[in-house]
């Protein structure tokens, strides 16, 4: 069975689902779109995105009062 192809056309459609994935999650997304994560994955790299995972340090509470 092919997976179903993701028709966005207009770059603020694009712009849209990207926030999209970015706030609620890949997979989220893919639900939304009617697609695998995958599917929808790859579709954002040949869009030109890519992954990356961002760390930032977590601040206590005793920190933030220090700061």
């Amino acid at each position: 069975m092919r997976p179903k192809s993701i028709t966005v056309t207009e770059p603020t459609e694009t712009m849209k689902l990207v926030e999209f994935v970015n706030q609620n999650g890949l997979k989220s997304a893919a639900e939304k779109y009617g697609c695998d994560p995958s599917t929808l994955s790859r579709w954002l790299r040949v869009q030109g995105y890519e992954l990356i995972r961002q760390y930032r340090k977590v601040v206590t509470a005793v920190e933030a009062v220090q700061a």
